[in-house]
């Protein structure tokens, strides 16, 4: 668990089209770490991004 003000270790995990991308690759932008079950439904992801694009 990082505290309030701690930077995240650098990692990499494949995107939906089997890239490799790694954190570091958004360095200097804002940045929202989003991990969901893959059961997840539609729904809820679009609760989730409006609720981050605000």
């Amino acid at each position: 668990m990082l505290e309030v003000g701690q930077k995240a270790p650098d990692f990499s995990l494949p995107d939906q089209n089997g890239n490799d991308v790694s954190l570091s690759d958004f360095s200097g932008k804002k940045v929202v770490l989003w991990f969901f079950p893959k059961a997840s439904t539609p729904d809820e992801q679009l609760k989730v991004r409006g609720s981050v694009m605000n």
